[in-house]
């Protein structure tokens, strides 16, 4: 039985790509409801996306099983995120699937669409914490001194030093636009999450690397708008120096700033964090290095 909704789930998933239309009554809802946010919660377009594939994934599942939304229970919810954690999904994507699912059932409890929540109780997946990933930095600067050839290469040069540089997120480096670059204190606008802006700074060093964004898209600096492309663009290219991802660069310039002295709120502000709660695990990543500073030389 177990493996049998399995393969359904993957047949019905393939059969919704390649139609339009094949979950009209579920996903007129989610529609709705994407519209909702979009007008009312100023999100940025890759966080309305991923609500989007989250909400379908339970729709699909959801039809296999030939549920309605008006008889949706908690026992359901909570037997399609088993399903998930059969999967092998991570308990961080179990649970950014739960919100969005809860997010739109409560929507439309206020709507009067449904009589109920039936997410509003169900618990969230339990998450080890673990200390953020920091990239290599000698692995980078290996990079970033060799010439690049190629438009790959000059794209995924002139990422890593945008990142290296400000410590900024992947999607707000690819919506960085050239007015947004201010040549005359050397800063940058950025449009972070929930489309709050704020400045972040470049040193001169930045500077040599602004020849590799003269292929513009459209009046931006990198030239690709696919974060997903990316990311492939960017493992190819480090594959040769290093093993890390574009979020580990983020990590790096926070526990640098932090061994460098910066204060914690400052970091806060520029890395876009709501909370200098979410700052303060780079604490951590600091302790490691004085621990580390201390057998070396002592």
């Amino acid at each position: 039985m177990y493996f049998s909704c399995i393969s359904q789930y993957f047949f019905v998933s393939l059969q919704y790509q390649k139609s339009n239309n094949p979950l009209i009554k579920y996903t007129a809802m989610i529609k709705e409801f994407l519209n909702y946010i979009d007008k009312n919660r100023n999100l940025s377009k890759n966080t309305i996306e991923n609500y989007a594939r989250d909400l379908n994934s339970f729709v699909i599942y959801a039809q296999v099983l030939g549920w309605r939304w008006s008889t949706i229970n908690q026992h359901n919810v909570e037997e399609y995120l088993a399903f998930l954690h059969d999967c092998k999904l991570k308990p961080a994507t179990i649970n950014r699937r739960l919100s969005s699912l809860r997010s739109m059932l409560q929507w439309a409890y206020r709507q009067g669409i449904l009589e109920s929540n039936a997410a509003r109780f169900v618990q969230s997946q339990k998450i080890d914490r673990k200390l953020p990933d920091v990239a290599d930095e000698d692995a980078l600067r290996r990079y970033l001194s060799t010439t690049p050839t190629t438009d790959k290469a000059r794209t995924i040069h002139a990422l890593v030093a945008i990142l290296l540089e400000t410590g900024c997120r992947l999607q707000e480096a690819i919506d960085m636009r050239i007015c947004d670059v201010h040549a005359q204190d050397s800063s940058i606008t950025v449009n972070g999450k929930g489309k709050k802006q704020r400045l972040v700074y470049f040193s001169k060093t930045f500077r040599q690397y602004a020849t590799l964004m003269s292929n513009m898209r459209k009046g931006y600096l990198l030239p690709i708008s696919d974060a997903q492309q990316l990311r492939y663009m960017f493992y190819d290219e480090l594959r040769p120096f290093t093993r890390t991802h574009p979020h580990a660069i983020r990590h790096l310039w926070a526990s640098k700033m932090l061994k460098n002295g910066a204060d914690l709120a400052v970091i806060s502000h520029l890395m876009g964090h709501e909370s200098i709660k979410t700052t303060e695990r780079y604490l951590h990543l600091a302790d490691n290095h004085i621990r580390q500073q201390y057998f070396q030389f002592h």
